[in-house]
């Protein structure tokens, strides 16, 4: 018999040294089955400690987080698309779906006045990663997210570090892409929402990246690349019987 241990108690002192970190609300990434140590279990235990947004890969994730019971908790569907089926589960589970371009907007819209509802969206910006996104100069199509898609409430906008944990330089850059269109938002009188860019080697590598909120995921397991002490536990160890001594 063998079996992999998750020490709940290591999980939960991570989590309040991480929002202690953060000090700002802590977008908790349950992705890949809560990166393989089960994303209800995860989810159960960080609720218990104060966290009140998820974020998840798949739109059917965010499906079953509301069939166990997380109903009081956001959850931001963190891939964009054009799938009309994905944007019905998003928009079913009452979730945040993000927007990276201008395809996945018309979906979701579609979607939404079909439902006879207003979506959620964040809007995410593609600043290097590759990954989903706008791109840094297509600032019309963005701005029309906000503006011109009745059936999208767009909350947020965020990008993701690709590198925080190895290249400053690079994830500042990518800090200054964000923030620089969120500030021609704010000029042109669109309240942009949510900002949110350091992920968990961004959060533990840099102390001025929060912005108005972080997302994290494998630094709650704590298996995270950072150049000094964390303070966080690994979770996790493999237990076996001893079958034979030779």
């Amino acid at each position: 018999m063998k079996k992999f241990v998750i020490e709940r108690d290591k999980l939960a002192e991570n989590s309040r040294r991480i929002q202690e970190r953060a000090g700002v609300p802590v977008i908790a990434v349950l992705k890949a089955d809560g990166y393989g140590f089960g994303m209800a279990q995860m989810a159960q235990v960080l609720a218990e400690t104060g966290i009140t947004m998820f974020a998840v890969t798949e739109p059917e994730d965010a499906v079953k987080l509301r069939e166990l019971g997380f109903t009081q908790q956001e959850i931001l569907v963190m891939r964009s698309t054009a799938m009309a089926d994905e944007a019905y589960q998003a928009v079913q589970a009452n979730a945040i779906a993000t927007v990276g371009s201008p395809e996945a907007a018309y979906c979701l819209n579609e979607v939404a006045e079909g439902c006879g509802t207003q979506a959620r969206a964040h809007v995410k910006i593609d600043t290097g990663m590759g990954r989903y996104g706008f791109l840094p100069d297509q600032y019309a199509e963005i701005k029309a997210v906000y503006t011109h898609c009745a059936g999208i409430q767009v909350t947020g906008i965020y990008t993701h570090f690709h590198s925080a944990f190895a290249d400053e330089a690079a994830t500042r850059a990518q800090y200054k892409q964000l923030c620089n269109i969120t500030e021609r938002l704010k000029a042109d009188g669109v309240d942009c929402g949510l900002r949110h860019a350091a992920n968990s080697s961004g959060l533990f590598c840099y102390d001025d990246l929060m912005l108005d909120a972080v997302r994290v995921g494998s630094a709650f397991t704590g298996r995270i690349p950072a150049k000094t002490p964390t303070g966080l536990n690994r979770l996790g160890y493999l237990e076996s019987r001893v079958i034979e001594l030779r």
